[in-house]
């Protein structure tokens, strides 16, 4: 687990409807059941791709909770 701005990140990989390969992002959020929690309660999920892009950024994204297919544990 890793730590940014204070709150503790956990990494899941996240398998989005209409997408043929799992996405990995790091969320605040400490277990599945804590990811569970956010996702009922918010329209999106914030966090960041644990793997940087070709400029070498990890970018921070917003996942649409309507779009997510399933989520697994990636820690």
């Amino acid at each position: 687990m890793a730590e940014a701005k204070g709150r503790v990140m956990a990494t899941f990989r996240f398998h989005l409807i209409g997408s043929n390969q799992p996405v990995e992002v790091e969320v605040a959020a400490t277990s599945i059941n804590d990811l569970s929690q956010m996702m009922s309660c918010q329209r999106f999920v914030e966090g960041r791709l644990t793997q940087p892009d070709g400029d070498g950024v990890l970018a921070g994204v917003l996942i649409a909770t309507s779009r997510v297919q399933c989520v697994i544990e990636a820690d």
